[in-house]
């Protein structure tokens, strides 16, 4: 298999992240039938789950990403709540085959992970 694809921030120019429903249904459209993507990864947070939907029905891979990003004040506590309320949100999506710990995480991280 060969994957094609990139990253998706949930964002866009004037609105942040307060995206309407048919922009996300658009995006996803494009990535399938324009784009050709097979993959794509949220960046730095899950999104909402509209895109975990559409990523089902139009049969592309997603890397769902934690909002644990470096030099955060979480503590390693909260990050892995936050990676088991992700985990049991979304569980459900065939199309979510991998779960991203962090961005760029820092050696505290993931040493106290090991």
């Amino acid at each position: 298999m060969v994957i094609h694809g990139g990253i998706r921030y949930q964002e866009y120019p004037w609105l942040g992240d307060a995206i309407p429903k048919w922009i996300g249904v658009m995006d996803f459209k494009d990535m399938a039938e324009n784009l050709n993507y097979n993959f794509v990864k949220t960046a730095h947070y899950p999104n909402e789950r509209l895109i975990y939907d559409l990523a089902d029905k139009y049969g592309i891979v997603i890397d769902e990403e934690s909002p644990s990003i470096k030099n955060q004040a979480f503590s390693v506590e909260v990050q892995e709540q936050q990676m088991k309320e992700m985990i049991r949100r979304d569980r459900n999506h065939p199309s979510i085959m991998l779960w991203s710990m962090a961005a760029r995480p820092t050696m505290r991280l993931i040493q106290n992970l090991l």
